[in-house]
């Protein structure tokens, strides 16, 4: 296999950044360069400022050009919006009368079923995530290719954004002059390279927390299992702050880089008051998706709040379940201080990049038409009626 380029490109809520790697021979990813810049044209994950975002795309593509020393015509980009939806829908498909041999146009057919039932026509798909299959009355199937049966049903996770959320950030990119080469939801990025393999399988949470939302993951056995974004970051910490203590945006911001968990400072008191309703509105968010700490054995928090002294440890015990920052656990994909963890994301991108160029996702399904939908949805209304 021929020496391929691969690049990331995240749009966070205060940041914009772009990570380029080469996927070798061997299958393996190196990181050549990362950048990242501040910027302030998206909010919520939504594009607020066009011109602003273009040419922040535009800095932090040429920042990490310069040090990778080669360019880039295409990338793959994280969104991340509290609109994007965790769906699971079940598709079933009646293959014979005697059992036939299961091929992978059935296994497509299925999944697509899946797929149409649950997808609403102003949505796009972008991850379909088949969680378990069933054969006749036989569950727990991985891959039901080649096996014999009678009838087939699959269990499948999907993951969607709206159309126009999809558009307006591949506008953006394109007009800095890049190609989308896959959308991706930035938790199902970050987890590829904060967490093994053998966690991913056993159970395990993501929170990665950005400047105005804040990306809850869970993986159980390596799958992605539910995804949701929530509509704050670590900017509700400087809120606070500046609300209760009637302070400006830089005395707050500084008053949030020196806290410490042990202070007696009204900040320090502000502060931790965040923290606690922060992991509170995550633990409910897993009570009411029926997660609990028996399916989880390890979890990670990523992003530059998750420096902030206490952190770790006070969300450890409210969530109970062991906790660490979310560092690259690839030797080869490391970049040290604290562009590394300005760029996780990035770095996660790369990893997701090489699985979708090697065929190794659980399941890519391209984003079914709007007359594809429409045709299904009259079907079911036809069906159901007449």
């Amino acid at each position: 296999m021929r020496r391929e380029l691969l690049a990331g490109l995240e749009l966070g809520s205060t940041k914009i950044s772009c990570v380029i790697g080469t996927l070798g021979r061997d299958g393996k990813l190196s990181a050549l360069g990362a950048a990242a810049v501040a910027h302030h044209g998206v909010r919520q994950g939504q594009v607020s400022d066009l011109a602003s975002l273009v040419g922040s795309i535009e800095e932090a593509v040429r920042g990490a050009e310069s040090k990778a020393g080669t360019d880039i015509q295409q990338a793959f980009v994280s969104v991340s919006h509290p609109a994007i939806r965790s769906l699971r829908s079940r598709g079933v498909l009646t293959l014979a009368e005697r059992a036939a041999t299961i091929r992978h146009r059935e296994i497509q057919r299925v999944t697509e079923q899946a797929e149409l039932r649950a997808i609403s026509l102003d949505h796009e798909l972008l991850h379909a995530i088949p969680l378990g299959f069933t054969i006749d009355d036989q569950e727990g199937v991985d891959n039901p290719a080649g096996l014999l049966g009678t009838k087939l049903a699959v269990e499948m996770h999907l993951v969607t954004l709206p159309q126009s959320l999809a558009q307006n950030v591949v506008k953006a990119i394109s007009q800095a002059g890049v190609d989308v080469e896959r959308l991706v939801y930035t938790g199902c990025a970050t987890v590829l390279v904060t967490l093994t393999e053998e966690e991913r399988q056993l159970g395990a949470l993501l929170m990665d927390i950005g400047g105005s939302t804040t990306d809850v993951v869970v993986t159980e056995r390596g799958r992605v299992t539910f995804v949701e974004t929530l509509p704050w970051g670590g900017e509700r910490l400087t809120d606070a702050v500046i609300r209760q203590l009637k302070v400006s945006a830089e005395r707050a911001e500084q008053l949030k880089r020196t806290f410490q968990w042990s202070s007696r400072s009204k900040a320090a008191e502000v502060i931790r008051q965040e923290l606690s309703a922060m992991v509170s509105t995550i633990a409910e968010t897993l009570r009411t998706a029926g997660v609990t700490d028996a399916h989880l054995v390890q979890a990670v928090v990523a992003g530059r709040s998750a420096l902030l002294d206490g952190l770790v440890e006070h969300w450890q015990e409210a969530l109970q379940v062991p906790i660490r920052i979310g560092h690259s656990h690839d030797a080869r994909l490391i970049i040290n201080g604290e562009t590394g963890l300005a760029v996780i994301t990035g770095l996660g991108l790369l990893e997701y990049g090489k699985r979708f160029r090697l065929g190794r996702l659980p399941l890519h399904l391209p984003a079914t038409s709007l007359w594809g939908r429409l045709r299904f949805k009259a079907q079911e209304v036809f069906q159901e009626y007449f």
